[in-house]
């Protein structure tokens, strides 16, 4: 496995992808996920509906707390 670098998401430093490349590496057939050159329909199918589920999940909780603390610091400040 070779590192190819860094990775410079602009909002992402706390994310830690890197391109990476396999020269000389054998997985047997049964071992695939999907038929070769079906990569990105695996992604697209099964990876990023995951991810996507996530990160909204993520997200509502995030402004959930926001709204919360604002409502908190509100009443805070009406007394």
């Amino acid at each position: 496995m070779q590192l190819l670098g860094g990775f410079n998401g602009l909002g992402l430093q706390g994310n830690g992808s890197a391109p990476v490349t396999f020269e000389a590496f054998n997985v047997a057939k049964d071992d695939l996920l999907k038929a070769h050159s079906q990569g990105l329909d695996c992604m697209l199918q099964v990876a990023l509906p995951w991810f996507s589920v996530g990160t909204a999940a993520m997200a509502h909780g995030l402004c959930l707390a926001v709204v919360d603390a604002t409502a908190s610091r509100l009443r805070s400040n009406s007394n």
